[in-house]
């Protein structure tokens, strides 16, 4: 007589959480500073680190960007002449966050990669930028210091996800 053994699907109640979702906004031209960031935030573990890039091919890419949009805990948007002249990430994505923050609290974290005249925007010109003084990244030097930035925004992400992230594990 031969046995076989069923696996059990793990119950809901056993499943992982969910990773918290930070939300990448960037021109395809800054796709370089985006790659920077999210190999920053990467270091953090525990997040899902969302970007178009991520979309399937075949896959519809409206539906996919706002579901990653209505996920997200955190918003970085990369700041540069080519975000801020974009009609779909200012037309679709920026209102969209715009309004997440607002109604539900939503970090946003406007990063200022390359320089442009954001103090300009309205909306823009309302929030704390990043790095300090709103001094692009890529005016600093030597690479070391723009990561060293980067390194500081990453740690601005953990802490507004303090109590959403779980423990390191060492391995």
């Amino acid at each position: 007589m031969r046995r076989t053994t069923e696996l059990a699907r793990p119950d809901k109640a056993w499943a992982e959480p969910e990773r918290p979702t930070v939300f990448l906004s960037y021109s395809h031209q800054d796709e370089t500073w985006k790659e920077r960031v999210s190999r920053q935030l990467r270091v953090v573990g525990e997040l899902e680190v969302w970007d178009d890039r991520r979309i399937a091919v075949g896959t519809d890419w409206y539906p996919e960007i706002e579901g990653a949009i209505e996920r997200a805990q955190v918003a970085v948007l990369l700041i540069s002449d080519a975000f801020l002249t974009s009609k779909f990430i200012l037309g679709v994505e920026v209102p969209r966050l715009l309004q997440r923050r607002q109604t539900d609290g939503l970090t946003v974290l406007p990063v200022i990669v390359r320089p442009c005249a954001w103090q300009t925007v309205d909306w823009l010109a309302k929030i704390q930028c990043f790095p300090k003084d709103g001094r692009a990244l890529a005016l600093y030097r030597r690479k070391a210091d723009a990561d060293e930035q980067l390194a500081a925004l990453t740690l601005k992400v953990r802490e507004s996800l303090r109590g959403t992230l779980s423990p390191r594990r060492s391995y």
